[in-house]
């Protein structure tokens, strides 16, 4: 904790970020107050936490805050509300559920606390009888969002260490889409859209899991497609935000930049030795298209590899059903029938695969 800033976790009046006097329970919390701009979040060194994912009946390895904007203000207040070692209150619980609230924050530089905190409550959760399939799969998902969104971001260097906690998350959603009389269709219940490059990699990982477990392929070969599809965009990280959020269309040069991502994030990734080759390959060349008019290699559909002929197909379906800062989401029959228009026009997709893929979705 910063030595200017009081905490407001006791009775006592403490203070906020910005150094005004505020009590927790005093504030009159409303969603039009809490913005959710995570990437000026990130810049202000805070980092979002699914609500669900507090600690519980222990004491916090790390400082919680609570995220306040006013319509009127420029910039979000982050009030520290439950300090390192100490428990959060039922009643501030209470009453934050009451309010719809969904997010609190932690300071970037407390990371690995909190990652430490989201493995152990993985472990103990996922052993759980008392959760159903659901409750296990919500878990794994916000696991691994707050888990993408530190790898992705982290400005420091990556190491394959770093990947044991998403190869948990991964292992665990591939055994709740294997289990004997569980629908899949699971997936579209627990996936969030908010407009960032984090959960969107998310969505096509916990979609792509789900296609190639209808595929019944072989759990590692499984793991391994699930870390591909998950770090596909990281090359993204290298485009500035303002540029991925334009609503207008991009000049030549910025197509150029946004074209790169998929040869900077096969850089990013290549020394890992925990990351295959194949899965590499689908972040090389996830944005190929089987007619050689894709980036960044123009490659024909039989040099594309295949597990990036796959992702091809499930990043499209899900970029399409969400909304993005030019456009608002499809419909997912108004998708499909669109990657169908545009593989008879000019041979985009893999048809094997696309075929196989809306005969998946019809399972679901």
């Amino acid at each position: 904790m910063d030595s200017g800033e009081s905490s407001v976790f006791s009775k006592d009046k403490g203070k906020s970020g910005d150094g005004a006097p505020s009590r927790i329970l005093d504030f009159p919390f409303s969603l039009s107050e809490i913005a959710a701009t995570a990437e000026e979040d990130q810049a202000l060194g805070y980092a979002p936490l699914p609500f669900g994912q507090l600690p519980e009946d222990r004491a916090a390895a790390f400082d919680i805050y609570l995220k306040i904007k006013l319509k009127s203000a420029l910039k979000p207040r982050f009030i520290l509300c439950c300090p390192q070692g100490q428990i959060f209150p039922p009643e501030w619980r209470q009453k934050l559920q009451q309010v719809k609230i969904s997010t609190v924050y932690f300071p970037v530089a407390e990371v690995n606390a909190v990652l430490g905190h989201l493995e152990r409550r993985l472990e103990e959760d996922l052993e759980s009888p008392g959760r159903s399939v659901l409750e296990k799969a919500i878990l794994n998902y916000e696991v691994l969002e707050v888990w993408t969104r530190n790898f992705f971001s982290s400005t420091q260097d990556r190491a394959d260490e770093q990947l044991d906690l998403s190869l948990k998350c991964i292992d665990g959603l591939l055994h709740l889409l294997g289990q004997e009389k569980v629908q899949r269709g699971f997936i579209f219940d627990i996936r969030r859209h908010d407009r960032d490059r984090y959960t969107h990699s998310l969505n096509v990982c916990l979609l792509g899991l789900a296609f190639v477990s209808h595929l019944h392929w072989h759990l590692d070969k499984a793991r391994a497609f699930g870390l591909g599809a998950l770090l596909h965009d990281i090359g993204l990280t290298q485009v500035p935000a303002e540029l991925l959020a334009k609503k207008g269309a991009l000049t030549a040069e910025e197509r150029e930049l946004v074209e790169k991502h998929p040869s900077r994030g096969y850089r990013l990734l290549k020394n890992f030795g925990g990351i295959s080759n194949d899965a590499l390959m689908m972040v090389l060349q996830h944005h190929e298209n089987g007619d050689g008019s894709g980036y960044p290699q123009k490659m024909l559909l039989a040099d594309i590899h295949p597990w990036a002929r796959i992702l091809r197909i499930v990043d499209s379906f899900e970029a399409m059903t969400e909304d993005r800062p030019w456009r608002l989401a499809s419909p997912p029959r108004e998708t499909l029938q669109a990657m169908c228009d545009d593989w008879h026009k000019s041979q985009i997709y893999d048809p094997l695969y696309l075929k196989a893929f809306i005969k998946f979705l019809g399972t679901l």
